[in-house]
């Protein structure tokens, strides 16, 4: 049989695809980049094919992929192994002619031929033509495609996942992007002690945990169950609430809400905390208390929410004062978390990790308003920039070469855009570069702007997006 899948193999190489393949595989450059190993398969060899039209008319072209060697249609030449041998002998091996080749019917229908072996009809995830894809029930066990676990091994019948960078299901759609994965923590904006501490969720825990004093200064209170929870900024909040209680128990467990008791007590699972009250222990469940806040409404679904997201994140002290955050455009590793710039999940909302920006998103924004003094009447440094419409204002920016003979925009070049550079403070490491900063005797451009103008340039397709033909 494998000799069987080798030789598809090279049939398929050379004589090209029969059909369209489904979509989704990872892409590659020869062969070996389709290796088992790589690719973690175990049902089927791979190759490299490319060029494809995905889907089939619609005119876009995919790179290199690697598809499965198996899928191409083998018709049956009937049920005589007389017949078969002869197929064999032109397009594939007989590996076993004298136990015959697999009939899926007992006619001549042009079926395809599961393999030598004379097992009855194929699975369903190699029945040829669209195996999995095609709503037909091909073995005729009364599952359809990927309902049918034959099918369970191929990516389109997986489940995303969606932190690998991957269009697992191969719907088109990466991690995030994915319907699949709305709701999981991995796709949510990040959040921090610095967000609950300004939503206040934590501000009715002060009715209880806070040492009352008189005028004198006398205390005439402690906090109940000797836990406090300072409210003064987010640095006191956090180190308030890591200090144990009368319980002992860990306040808060990075990467794990379910066993900070803090969180707990505020879900109302602290029977729940390892080691978990058995269901008829009275006595653990009695030592564990009551839900926070007593006596009041719970804590919305929302802030519990945010506060299991907050723990569950694994990193709790993110925010604070000394800890590093993403930078979002350096190239670095800012946080130390694995992801850079546009991949990490800190920057998701950023400006240069969103669609791309536009002329006409930095006409609205008033980008140039404050540039206009010098250079739409005074035509200063030889430029003059006109602000009344979008495409005024492209006008007078694209394919205009400025003083120091670099374009003011170099599309899909920021660093080597003229306009970029001066109004970034840049302008002096490129040779030519010369005077002040833009805008002249004014504040810098804020940092928005400036990553709009990078979005704009730097976007292939965003150069002159948004405006007529």
């Amino acid at each position: 049989m494998r000799n069987l899948v080798v030789l598809l193999a090279v049939v398929l190489a050379i004589s090209g695809c029969p059909k369209t393949f489904y979509p989704g595989n990872p892409p590659c450059e020869t062969d070996e980049d389709c290796a088992l190993e790589r690719l973690g398969s175990e049902f089927v060899e791979y190759i490299c094919v490319g060029r494809m039209e995905l889907p089939a008319g619609s005119g876009v072209f995919k790179e290199d992929v690697c598809v499965p060697a198996y899928d191409v249609v083998i018709v049956d030449a009937g049920p005589s192994i007389e017949d078969a041998t002869a197929v064999a002998d032109a397009t594939v091996v007989d590996a076993a002619p004298d136990v015959g080749i697999a009939e899926a019917g007992p006619q001549d229908t042009g079926v395809v031929d599961s393999g030598p072996y004379d097992a009855g009809l194929p699975p369903e995830n190699l029945a040829g033509g669209t195996p999995c894809t095609d709503t037909v029930d091909n073995d005729r066990d009364g599952l359809v495609d990927c309902e049918d676990p034959d099918c369970a091994p191929l990516p389109f019948c997986t489940d995303e996942l969606c932190d690998n960078n991957w269009d697992d299901n191969a719907n088109g759609l990466t991690d995030c992007d994915d319907p699949a994965c709305e709701g999981e923590t991995v796709c949510m904006d990040r959040v921090t002690i610095c967000d609950l501490h300004a939503a206040g969720y934590f501000d009715v825990c002060a009715n209880c945990h806070q040492d009352e004093f008189d005028n004198q200064g006398n205390r005439i209170s402690s906090a109940s169950g000797d836990f406090r929870v300072d409210l003064g900024s987010p640095q006191a909040l956090f180190d308030s609430m890591s200090i144990p209680g009368t319980q002992g128990r860990a306040s808060f467990i990075s990467g794990n809400a379910a066993q900070s008791f803090v969180y707990a007590k505020i879900a109302g699972t602290q029977a729940n905390v390892i080691p978990a009250c058995a269901d008829n222990d009275n006595a653990c469940i009695q030592a564990r208390g009551v839900r926070m806040p007593p006596d009041l409404a719970p804590l919305t679904n929302q802030a519990v929410g945010e506060i299991q997201r907050w723990l569950d994140a694994g990193d709790i002290q993110r925010c604070l004062q000394g800890f590093p955050v993403e930078h979002c455009s350096d190239g670095d590793d800012n946080d130390g978390d694995g992801h850079i710039d546009c991949d990490d999940r800190d920057c998701r909302s950023h400006i240069l990790c969103d669609e791309p920006q536009t002329i006409c998103d930095i006409h609205r924004e008033g980008v140039f308003l404050r540039c206009i003094d010098c250079h739409q009447t005074e035509n200063q440094g030889g430029l003059r920039i006109r602000v009344t419409s979008p495409q005024a204002l492209y006008d007078s920016l694209v394919g205009i070469n400025s003083v120091a003979g670099l374009p003011l925009v170099q599309h899909r070049d920021h660093l080597s855009s003229y306009l970029y550079l001066k109004v970034a403070g840049q302008h002096l490491n490129v040779q030519g570069g010369a005077g002040e900063r833009m805008p002249l005797a004014l504040n810098p451009l804020p940092q928005n702007h400036l990553d709009m103008l990078r979005s704009w340039i730097s976007n292939s397709e965003s150069l002159d997006a948004c405006l007529n033909p």
